[in-house]
C-alpha cells in the first residue's frame, strides 16, 4: 500500500500547517474540510494538497491520522482563488491560517457539522420585463461588452449622476455573462440594500439571486455558499464578505456604490472590499465594474491617471432634471422653515411623500445632569450615553450598556436634561407639525431585522406613508416613485470633524440623499440645513458638480501627500490600562522611527483616538503615510510578531486606513 498524507491549513493561531495522514480508502483533495484531532480536541482544517512523501524531517515522525471527511470546497483547487486569499491575509498582515478560519468558521457547528442545505432556490427562467436602454445606457453597456471581448479587463469605474440607470446598465451586463455561462458577485456595501436590489434584478434578468451575507442564519447562508460554489447560483449578491468565497465560474464583479465607507472592514483583517475586488479581478483575469454618482477620491484619481477606464452616464432618462437644491440655515435641533412647512403640507394633501435624512440615533443625543453639569457617559467606552425613548434609557452604541436616565453618575442628582436632536425626537416633531400624516422611521433601533425593513421600504414603495424619517440606511439604492421632497437635517455636520474626509464624505452623503427625490413622474426638490454655509463644498454641491468638487479636493490634497496620493497605515494598540496602553504605544514608535529612519516615510506619534476606550479596553493609534507601503510592510509584520505576543495587548495593523485622527 502507497502511504498518503494530506498538508492541513489548520485554522487556529499560532498553527499554519501540518501533515496528517490519509487512512487507505479515504478521498481527500484539495479544497476538503476535514475532521482531525489536535491536543486531544476534535477541530476542523483545510486539505492544501495530498502526497505520497513526507518532508525528510517528518519521516521518521508519528503522523496521526485524518478522521474524516466533512465537506469539499472550491478552495485550493482553482490556485487563482487561493492566490487571492494569499494576497488578502500578506497585504491587509492577517494569518493565512486565521483569514481562512473567519470566512468559514460560520458553517461549522461545535459538532463539526455543517448545516444541510434547505430552501433550495428555484433556478429556472423567470417572467421578467428587461428594461429598454437608453443611448447612454446602450453606450456604455456596448462599449464595455465589446472592451470585455476583445480580452480588456483593466476596471472601469462607471460614473453616473444618481438615477441614471446604473443599474440597469449592471442587469445587461449580467445577461451577456450569464449567456455565456458566467456567474456575477454583485456587492452592495449595506444588508439593508440587498432586499431592493435582489428584486430589481429578478425583475430584469428573470433570474432569482443568492443572497450571501454575515447576517444571514448559518443554514441560509450554507445554502446560498453551496449554490454558488455548485455553479448552481449564476447571479451572488452580498456584502463585501461575499468577496472571500471562491467561485467556479466567475466571469463579472460589480461593486455597487462603490464610494461607500462600509466596504472598509472594521476589524482584522482590515480589507477593502472595492480594492480586493479589483486584486481579485486582475489575479482571475476577470473584469471589476465600480459604479457611483459619488466616486471615491482613490478611484476618481485612478481612472483619471489612466489605471481604471472611466465610463459616464451624465443624465437621467427622459432628461429629467435632478432636483434644486435650496439650503436653509440651522436655528434649532427640530427647525424647518415656515415655506418647507407649508410644501410638505400641500404634498401630503396630493399623496406625494417627503423624506427628511436625520442621521443621528435615539431621541436625546445627550444626558446632562443640572446640579454638576456632568454629561452622562459610558462607564466601559467613556462615550456619550444617547437616551432612547422607547426603552426609556441611556444607551451606549459602542457596547450595548444600558442604564436609567437618573440618577446622574456623578452626583446621584435625579434632575437631568434631555440635550440634543436624535431621529426619535425628530419623529416626535413631524407628528405634532403634522397631525394625521403617516410617519415612518427608518433606522436600525425602530427596524432590527432585514425582514421588518423589507417590510416597511415595500410599503414606502407603493404609497403607504406620508412622511419617511430616516438614518444612512434609507440615503442609497431605494427608489421610491411617490417620492416629491427630501429633507436633509445636518446636512454638513460632517465638516466639524477632524478627518481629512470630511468635505468628500459630506458631498457623497449629501448628493445620495438628495438623489432619492424625482426620480420618477413627480419633479423633486431638496432641502439642506447648513451650519458651514461658506465651506468650499457649497460652491458644488447645489449644482451636483461632482466633477469640480473633486479636482479642488485632490488639489490640496497632492499639495499635503494625503491619499490618494500616499498609502495610510495607521497601528492600533489595545490594552487593558492605560498606561500599557502607553507603554506599548511608545515602544511601537521608537522602533517604527529607528526601523524607518531615512526612507520617505511620514511617522506620527501615538495618540488617544476619539474613541479612547471601547468594552473598558484602552486603545492608542499611531499612522504613518508613505508613497508606498510595500516597503514599510516587513517592518510592520515584525513589531506585530513582536507585540502581539505580550500579555493582554493587542497590536494590529489598518493598512490603507480611511482616517486617523492624527490628520
Amino acid at each position: 500500500m502507497t502511504d498518503r498524507f494530506a498538508l492541513l491549513v489548520i485554522p487556529r493561531p499560532g498553527i499554519d500547517e501540518l501533515y496528517y495522514r490519509l487512512d487507505e480508502g479515504m478521498v481527500a483533495g484539495p479544497g476538503d474540510i476535514v475532521e482531525i484531532e489536535l491536543k486531544k480536541e476534535l477541530i476542523w482544517a483545510f486539505v492544501r494538497e495530498t502526497t505520497g512523501d513526507l518532508p525528510a524531517a517528518l519521516r521518521e515522525l508519528p503522523c496521526k491520522p485524518v478522521r474524516r471527511v466533512i465537506s469539499d470546497t472550491a478552495l485550493f483547487r482553482d490556485r487563482r482563488e487561493t492566490a487571492f486569499l494569499e494576497w488578502l491575509a500578506r497585504y491587509y498582515l492577517y494569518p493565512f491560517p486565521k483569514l481562512i478560519k473567519q470566512i468559514f468558521a460560520p458553517f461549522i457547528s461545535p459538532s463539526l457539522t455543517l448545516p444541510r442545505p434547505t430552501d433550495r432556490r428555484d433556478a429556472c427562467s423567470r417572467p421578467h420585463e428587461p428594461a429598454v436602454l437608453t443611448d447612454d445606457q446602450a453606450t456604455v453597456t456596448g462599449r464595455l461588452a465589446a472592451r470585455w471581448r476583445s480580452g480588456d479587463t483593466r476596471p472601469t469605474l462607471l460614473y453616473g449622476v444618481t438615477g441614471s440607470g446604473k443599474s440597469e446598465v449592471y442587469a445587461a451586463l449580467c445577461r451577456e455573462q450569464f449567456a455565456a455561462g458566467k456567474q456575477v458577485l454583485y456587492l452592495v456595501p449595506e444588508v439593508s440594500l440587498t432586499a431592493g436590489t435582489l428584486r430589481h434584478l429578478e425583475t430584469r434578468l428573470g433570474k432569482k439571486p443568492v443572497l450571501l451575507h454575515s447576517y444571514l442564519t448559518p443554514k441560509r447562508r450554507f445554502t446560498a455558499f453551496s449554490q454558488a460554489q455548485s455553479g448552481e447560483a449564476e447571479l451572488i449578491v452580498g456584502t463585501r464578505s461575499a468577496l472571500l468565497y471562491p467561485l467556479p465560474g466567475l466571469g463579472l464583479i460589480i461593486v455597487d456604490e462603490e464610494h461607500d465607507p462600509s466596504y472598509k472592514n472594521i476589524e482584522p483583517p482590515y480589507y477593502h472590499a472595492r480594492d480586493a475586488a479589483v486584486m481579485k479581478g486582475h489575479l482571475l483575469g476577470l473584469p471589476v465594474l465600480l459604479g457611483s454618482a459619488t466616486p471615491s477620491s482613490e478611484s476618481w484619481h485612478n481612472a483619471r491617471s489612466g489605471k481604471y477606464h472611466l465610463e459616464r452616464l451624465p443624465r437621467r432618462p427622459g432628461d429629467r432634471p435632478l432636483p434644486p437644491v435650496r439650503r436653509f440655515p440651522f436655528h434649532g435641533e427640530t427647525y424647518l422653515p415656515s415655506e418647507l412647512v407649508d410644501a410638505v403640507r400641500d404634498s401630503i394633501a396630493r399623496k406625494e411623500q417627503t423624506l427628511f435624512f436625520v442621521n443621528r440615533r435615539g431621541f436625546s443625543t445627550l444626558a446632562l445632569c443640572r446640579d454638576c453639569g456632568e454629561i452622562q457617559k459610558c462607564p466601559r467606552c467613556q462615550v456619550t450615553l444617547v437616551y432612547h425613548k422607547r426603552r426609556d434609557a441611556l444607551r451606549c452604541h459602542y457596547c450595548n450598556f444600558s442604564r436609567p436616565v437618573a440618577p446622574c453618575a456623578a452626583c446621584g442628582s435625579e434632575e437631568l436634561s434631555l440635550e440634543g436632536t436624535g431621529i426619535e425626537r425628530f419623529v416626535a416633531t413631524l407628528r405634532e407639525l403634522f397631525p394625521g400624516a403617516a410617519v415612518v422611521s427608518i433606522d436600525r433601533d425602530s427596524l432590527p431585522n432585514e425582514t421588518a425593513l423589507s417590510k416597511e421600504l415595500a410599503a414606502i414603495e407603493a404609497g403607504g406613508h406620508d412622511l419617511i424619517a430616516g438614518t444612512v440606511m434609507i440615503s442609497k439604492g431605494h427608489n421610491f416613485p411617490a417620492l416629491r421632497r427630501v429633507v436633509v437635517k445636518y446636512a454638513d455636520f460632517l465638516l466639524t470633524l477632524s478627518d481629512y474626509r470630511a468635505a468628500e464624505r459630506c458631498f457623497q452623503v449629501v448628493t445620495q440623499v438628495a438623489g432619492r427625490a424625482g426620480r420618477f413622474d413627480l419633479p423633486g426638490e431638496v432641502w439642506v440645513e447648513a451650519l458651514k454655509g461658506d465651506h468650499y463644498v457649497w460652491n458644488y454641491l447645489p449644482r451636483y458638480d461632482y466633477e469640480g468638487f473633486i479636482e479642488e479636493e485632490l488639489s490640496w490634497r497632492e499639495e499635503l501627500l494625503l491619499p490618494p496620493f500616499s498609502r495610510l497605515a495607521v497601528v492600533k494598540i489595545v490594552a487593558p490600562t492605560e498606561e500599557k496602553a502607553d507603554e506599548a504605544a511608545r515602544a511601537i514608535y521608537d522602533e517604527l522611527r529607528k526601523a524607518l529612519a531615512g526612507r520617505k516615510v511620514r511617522l506620527l506619534p501615538p495618540v488617544a483616538p476619539p474613541l479612547q476606550r471601547i468594552h473598558n479596553k484602552h486603545r492608542r493609534h499611531l499612522a504613518l503615510s508613505a508613497p508606498s507601503l510595500s516597503a514599510v510592510t516587513p517592518v510592520l509584520e515584525r513589531i506585530l510578531a513582536a507585540h502581539g505576543k505580550r500579555r493582554g495587548i493587542v497590536v494590529t495593523c489598518d493598512i490603507d486606513a480611511l482616517s486617523t485622527a492624527q490628520i
